[in-house]
This record gives structure tokens, C-alpha cells and sequence, in this order.
């Protein structure tokens, strides 16, 4: 006759075998997934470095930009006054000669306020 215990006592064992080999195969997977994670992680702190990067050398070439805009527009503005200077000396009447004082006086604060803007710059 077979004994009913001996029977429950080997699907215990057996069951508890089936958990320990489940569980190791499933504690490879878990660690493959952290083994994955950490390396995904480190990728991703190297991209946030290179990102950084990219902003800083993105801010610096967005500066010298400002700063030769500035520059091109001192450059013009002292053409302005040029050319508004060599029309006040061929003037033909008293309007056009105020006229022409009027803009180059504009002219003036406006190189004025560009230069005050580029010494700013160069603090």
C-alpha cells in the first residue's frame, strides 16, 4: 500500500526544489535587468555631461555673437554719422541743415548707448 505521507512529502520536495530552481533562474534575470539598469544609467550621466557641454559651448558662441552684433552695429551707425556729416556740409538750405543736425545728434546717442552696451561686454 503506499503511503499517503511519502507521497505528500515528495510534492513537497519537489515543489520546493521547483522554487529554488525558479528562483535562481529568476535572480539571473534580476540581476541581467540591474546589470542593464547601471549601464544604462552610466550612459545616460555621460549624455547629461556631453548636454552640458553642448549648453556651455552653445552659450559661449550665443555671447560672441552679441558681442559682434554690437560691434557691426557701432560699425554702422559711424557710417551713418559719416555720411549724415558729409550731407550737413552740402546742405543747400537752413531745414535741411537742421534736419541733418537732428539725425546726426540721434546718431550720436545711438553710438553712445552701443558702446556703453560693448564695455559691458568686456567686463
Amino acid at each position: 500500500m503506499i503511503k499517503w505521507s511519502e507521497i505528500i512529502n515528495l510534492l513537497v520536495f519537489a515543489g520546493i526544489i521547483w522554487l529554488v530552481v525558479s528562483g535562481a533562474f529568476r535572480n539571473d534575470d534580476l540581476e541581467q535587468a540591474r546589470t542593464t539598469i547601471q549601464a544604462i544609467q552610466k550612459d545616460l550621466g555621460l549624455l547629461k555631461d556631453s548636454l552640458n557641454a553642448v549648453q556651455n559651448d552653445l552659450d559661449v558662441v550665443l555671447y560672441d555673437l552679441d558681442v559682434t552684433e554690437n560691434e557691426l552695429l557701432i560699425l554702422r551707425t559711424d557710417r551713418d554719422l559719416l555720411e549724415l556729416e558729409q550731407e550737413r556740409r552740402n546742405a543747400r538750405n537752413w531745414e535741411e541743415l537742421q534736419r541733418l543736425k537732428k539725425e546726426i545728434l540721434e546718431a550720436e546717442t545711438r553710438r553712445e548707448e552701443l558702446l556703453k552696451k560693448a564695455e559691458a561686454f568686456e567686463l
